[in-house]
């Protein structure tokens, strides 16, 4: 299909997380505002921004404040400073508000989080709709913390701000559109946060290169914003036209680690975009999540007053790995081949997706292939080239004008590529007929 996805793309994904890894995000931040940019600087194709201030509600949920962390300090009764936020930047819970308190190690602990599964992990936690402060520590500072008087200050801005999404439109031949969400609010992680951004930035600049150099069947989607929220109050403006218009659509995220496959199917399961996944995980080592263990936007795309045809894949999957949540999900924690072996799949299933189409056969019976050069006219035992045009008779069979070039590679078990080069064939000498 022309351009490919070099290793100087794959690179570069890998680069744009190292430069946003440490900035602070939230849903409403200036984090957030500075990491789409930084996002920006890294994409072909325009990138047009859809801000909603603070206090825009829709069915629940309403866009909150800022949150901007400008210092944090927790002194021990020996005068020892616990908090670095020169080296995390969670060690605040997100959304706490300011305070300046002196507490005893009993009052502290209320406020604490931590996790003694991974003593030395940095919890990542969040509270945007409470008005109260969290500290999240290592289990092995926290078990060691002696009694006494404590002073916490924790100094943010909570004033009124946008909560800003991003959307990429690159059109094709045909108005249906293939979506690919990914989200931005989570503060320095990696293979939870970054790794899908960085996903998603590669498709769209790979997407707008094969504009470029060829057509496009289909017109391509590209979504980013806040998780959950941001999603919720994208539909608000957009279900009518994402209902009518998307054909297949994948969320991104968590695809940075190494690791076997795991694929998450629409709530259906049946829908283009899993077909089309199954067949090319087919290649590879994965296994099956049930929808009913969702975890991110999957959740709002695929409910059922929306019910758009979305799934995804993901190589360490949200809440089955240890380090999730917690700061030991870092860089260190994902590497360009991480990156690279999803986007090699995600590559292919654009690929045929532009290639993927529907043809009817209309001839009463097979036609007579040996007239165009397709079937031997010869035919002797010792003839096996019939077996190759045994392959075209079947496809033959299957294009009823209802089944997909996909659905015909599924049904006889053939490369997708060899039924497509076959119907290419089939159509350039006028035995059958394209219907979409």
């Amino acid at each position: 299909m022309g351009s490919k996805i070099g290793d100087s793309d794959l690179a570069e994904a890998f680069r744009f997380c190292q430069e946003v890894f440490k900035i602070p995000r939230a849903i409403v931040s200036r984090g957030n505002l500075e990491s789409l940019k930084r996002l920006e600087s890294f994409l072909t194709p325009p990138l047009q921004y859809i801000d909603i201030p603070s206090g825009s509600d829709f069915n629940g949920w309403t866009v909150p404040n800022n949150w901007n962390l400008r210092s944090a300090s927790l002194i021990d009764p020996q005068g020892s400073e616990l908090i670095y936020l020169s080296k995390s930047n969670l060690f605040i819970g997100i959304g706490s508000i300011s305070i300046d308190v002196t507490v005893s190690l009993e009052d502290l602990l209320k406020h604490i989080h931590t996790r003694p599964d991974l003593p030395g992990a940095i919890p990542y936690v969040t509270s945007y709709y409470q008005e109260d402060w969290r500290i999240c520590l290592p289990y092995e500072r926290v078990s060691s913390l002696s009694g006494g008087d404590y002073r916490v200050r924790i100094v943010a801005d909570h004033s009124p701000g946008i909560m800003r999404l991003g959307e990429i439109k690159i059109p094709g031949a045909e108005k249906s559109e293939i979506f690919f969400s990914t989200y931005f609010c989570h503060p320095q992680m990696a293979n939870n946060e970054l790794s899908g951004p960085a996903l998603w930035m590669l498709l769209a600049n790979h997407v707008w290169k094969l504009s470029q150099n060829k057509k496009l069947k289909n017109s391509y989607r590209f979504f980013i914003g806040p998780e959950t929220i941001g999603a919720i109050h994208y539909l608000k403006e957009n279900l009518l036209s994402l209902k009518t218009l998307v054909r297949a659509g994948f969320v991104l995220t968590c695809v940075g680690a190494d690791g076997p496959f795991v694929f998450m199917p629409s709530r259906t399961g049946n829908t283009l975009a899993d077909r089309v996944m199954r067949y090319v995980l087919k290649k590879y080592e994965y296994r099956v999540s049930s929808f009913t263990e969702r975890g991110s936007d999957e959740r709002h795309w695929c409910s059922p007053a929306v019910d758009l045809p979305m799934c995804s894949m993901m190589t360490k999957k949200y809440h089955e790995y240890p380090e999730y949540h917690t700061s030991f999900d870092d860089l260190d924690f994902i590497s360009v081949n991480g990156i690279s072996s999803v986007a090699r799949v995600y590559e292919e299933i654009i690929t045929i997706l532009e290639e993927n189409s529907v043809f009817i056969n209309s001839n009463v019976g097979e036609p007579k292939l040996d007239r165009y050069g397709i079937y031997p006219k010869v035919n002797d035992a010792g003839n096996r080239s019939h077996l190759y045009s045994r392959d075209i008779l079947n496809v033959l069979a299957y294009l009823d004008g209802e089944n997909d070039t996909l659905k015909v590679a599924e049904i006889l078990n053939l490369d997708f590529h060899l039924v497509n080069q076959i119907v290419s064939k089939l159509h350039a000498n006028g035995l059958i007929s394209k219907c979409h």
